[in-house]
């Protein structure tokens, strides 16, 4: 029960010695951003010496544990001198420490002397090794060493219990929570020197003030106007700056601001600087700590003169071509780079009259091109989604790409687009609907002129020309594929007797009504029935064989014998067709349209020469 006690009494007379440590990182901690300003010498000088007080204060308030052996927190200083400050730091804390220990004396004066050596040790070692590494790494592996290799020389004299653990778990937590408060007061130093040098380079005037409205920090800009070097301004207000009433009234409205809680935003002001008018946009926020209390502002303040004047030439510029363009027959309109009008003319408003209400200046083409779409007045391309469509409209801008509109009135509008430097964009357009209507008008005629050249005007059915052509690609497919076509040449039998016992105009109806029944037996897409000259037809018939042919010919002789169209010059009473057959079959090598036709017209003379009204196929070539 009495050694409990003892380290009881131990632990209390720690505890104090802890907090007087504790006391001296404190200071290095508050003087850290204003240390690290000085060069590596000096302040390795004044970390070794702070640390080396911090030792001594320790070891004023030592605890004795007998045998001449006493207990403190000396070592901890000592090795965070090396930690944070490197060698120099380091030996200079050991160097006084070390002295003051062997001064002391005492049976555990070499030991103790020894620990404090180590301490130094682990703290420059630390110095190296923990570089890089994280913040909790570092204090865990520092405060570990710290405790391990120091205390070695201390088993010399005392024995391993309960002070000895009791002085080590200080020690530990000692180094964890001086190393952790240490490493955030540079990181906090560290910011701040980023902030002054990210202040101090910005072109613009940027500063910061306490709630007394003195400058803390400020950027070059702020410095080269008021002809100061990089602290000359620190501490001074704008009742010091600025002259007379100006200073008094940016002063007072600062602490309004303050007193409000208001930030400022945009405010722009003229103001005379050396007999020049100049342009100031400027922007206070208010900032507070995590209890909401202001603790400053931070201020940006741009000279906009340039912008500003050449705002000015703009709009001037505009007025004069409001005046110019509302003269032209085009319609007009003007983009900023931001593609949101800035100007558009009458003729420009008259070419959309869906969208025309919103087609104003500060609305962006995107809007309208919305716009537009819910009110029909534009479709958008259905290959793309309908925001798709609207931002590759407003990319055609940007890229000088022309464009043909098609409106839902049916209008057309040519749209030719290209860049101002420095400005925007302009677009022009142009009213086409009647160029358009003129060129539909034209395809439509020659579609017609087409269709008409490739027309028989009488039957309906196509001419001698358009057979050829369909022929020949017919004849070509069927080379390449190797396959079946046949052709079927058709006469009507004693037609000139028709035409003089019944007259031309009834001879023109027969041949009419002849055509109708050839187009309807040869009822697929791929037959070709055309009239080859007078009474005269031909019927093309890809891939079909002869017996195809045949059934085909013979169904269309019957269709003229159940017409019973009356003809006394005729055998039978009524007209009647022969039909001559020739087909080149798949093994066929050599194939002509002109061959073809030939062995169909000689195996029509021969139908002819068999008493007429009746089918006969040719001989196959070779």
């Amino acid at each position: 029960m009495g050694q409990f006690e003892l380290d009881g009494e131990i632990a209390r007379q720690l505890a104090g010695n802890f907090l007087i440590t504790m006391s001296f990182v404190a200071v290095w901690a508050t003087l850290a951003s204003d240390v690290t300003r000085l060069k590596y010498v000096p302040r390795a000088a004044l970390a070794g010496g702070l640390m080396s007080v911090a030792s001594l204060c320790s070891l004023s308030f030592a605890v004795e544990l007998g045998g001449g052996y006493v207990a403190d927190l000396r070592n901890v200083p000592v090795s965070l001198a090396g930690l944070f400050c490197g060698p120099l730091a380091g030996m200079i804390a050991v160097s006084i420490a070390a002295g003051a220990r062997l001064w002391i004396g005492g049976a555990g004066a070499v030991p103790g002397t020894l620990a404090i050596l180590l301490s130094g040790l682990v703290g420059i070692a630390g110095y190296y090794y923990c570089r890089g590494r994280s913040p909790a790494a570092k204090a865990l592996l520092f405060s570990a060493g710290l405790v391990v290799i120091p205390t070695i020389p201390a088993l010399l004299v005392t024995p391993v219990g309960g002070p000895l653990i009791i002085v080590s778990a200080f020690k530990f937590f000692g180094a964890v929570l001086s190393v952790y408060a240490l490493e955030r007061a540079e990181r906090v130093s560290r910011e701040r020197r980023l902030l002054r040098a990210a202040i101090g380079v910005a072109p613009d005037f940027l500063y910061i003030k306490d709630p007394r409205s003195r400058l803390v920090a400020y950027s070059k800009g702020v410095a080269d106007t008021y002809q100061s070097d990089p602290t000359g301004l620190i501490g001074k207000t704008d009742v010091d700056l600025a002259p007379g009433e100006r200073g008094q009234k940016l002063f007072a409205s600062e602490q309004k601001m303050f007193s409000e809680r208001q930030s400022l935003r945009g405010v722009v002001e003229p103001v005379e600087l050396d007999g020049e008018a100049r342009w100031f946009q400027t922007s206070k926020t208010l900032v507070t700590d995590p209890d909401n209390r202001i603790i400053g502002l931070v201020g940006i303040t741009r000279d906009i003169t340039e912008d500003r004047i050449r705002q000015q030439a703009v709009e001037s510029a505009a007025e004069l071509w409001s005046l110019v363009l509302s003269q032209m027959a085009d319609g007009v309109a003007l983009f900023d780079k931001d593609c949101n009008f800035v100007f558009c003319n009458e003729q420009y408003h008259a070419m959309f009259p869906g969208t025309r209400d919103v087609r104003q200046p500060g609305i962006s083409l995107r809007q309208v091109l919305e716009t537009a779409l819910a009110r029909g007045e534009q479709a958008h391309d259905p290959r793309m989604t309908p925001q798709e469509w609207i931002e590759t409209v407003v990319r055609g801008i940007a890229t000088q790409q022309d464009e043909e509109v098609r409106l839902g009135n049916g209008a057309y509008v040519s749209i030719r687009n290209r860049e101002i430097p420095d400005m925007g964009y302009v677009s022009v357009a142009t009213d086409i609907t009647a160029i358009r209507e003129t060129e539909n008008d034209l395809a439509e005629l020659t579609a017609r002129l087409t269709t008409l050249a490739a027309t028989d005007p009488l039957t309906g059915i196509a001419n001698r020309r358009a057979l050829e052509e369909v022929f020949d690609r017919e004849m070509a497919r069927s080379t390449r594929e190797n396959s079946w076509i046949s052709a079927i040449m058709i006469d009507v039998d004693r037609f000139k007797r028709y035409n003089d016992l019944y007259g031309h105009g009834f001879g023109d109806s027969c041949l009419k009504l002849l055509a109708e029944i050839m187009r309807s037996v040869a009822a697929r897409k791929t037959d070709i029935v055309a009239r080859y000259g007078g009474e005269e037809f031909c019927l093309i018939l890809p891939d079909t064989d002869e017996a195809g042919a045949m059934a085909i010919a013979e169904r269309m002789r019957q269709a003229v014998l159940d017409a019973a169209i009356p003809h006394e010059g005729s055998e039978a009473g009524i007209v009647t067709i022969s039909l001559g057959i020739a087909v080149y079959p798949p093994h066929q090598r050599i194939r002509t349209c002109e061959d073809l036709l030939i062995r169909a017209d000689q195996a029509l003379y021969a139908a002819k020469h068999a008493g007429r009204n009746q089918a006969v196929v040719g001989q196959m070539a070779a």
